[in-house]
């Protein structure tokens, strides 16, 4: 896959514009992320800054919002497994490793089912 032409300033565009486009602006962006603009700056200067601090790139702040707000799983953390394919990496549990252990458990079964709710692959 080729990387996108990438010309000056194609991160403040690109954050404009899902910011406009998902949620009606930058303002409105930073309420849903809960990111405080420091008094003496516009939003649309320092959007790019916190869109990296948050999603790691601004190639990845497109990505997460690839699918919309409502599958951004920034914003809302089930929606990493409530997707087609969820994308959930579980690194530990309770001093377990995935190299070491290889499945979760869980002592009350009604935790089990939001995680399995309208799946046929899962556990």
């Amino acid at each position: 896959m080729t990387e996108p032409t990438r010309a000056p300033g194609w991160d403040k565009k690109a954050v404009n514009r899902i910011a406009a486009e998902q949620y009606g602006g930058l303002e409105r962006m930073f309420e849903a992320h809960a990111w405080t603009k420091p008094e003496n700056r516009t939003f649309g200067q320092i959007a790019p800054k916190f869109a990296k601090a948050t999603y790691g790139s601004i190639s990845a702040f497109e990505l997460a919002h690839r699918e919309g707000v409502d599958r951004n799983a920034m914003l809302d953390p089930l929606a990493a497994t409530t997707g087609e394919e969820p994308d959930v990496w579980l690194k530990s549990f309770y001093g377990f490793t995935p190299e070491a252990w290889g499945f979760v458990g869980f002592a009350d079964m009604s935790k089990v089912q939001p995680l399995s709710v309208g799946r046929s692959r899962a556990f």
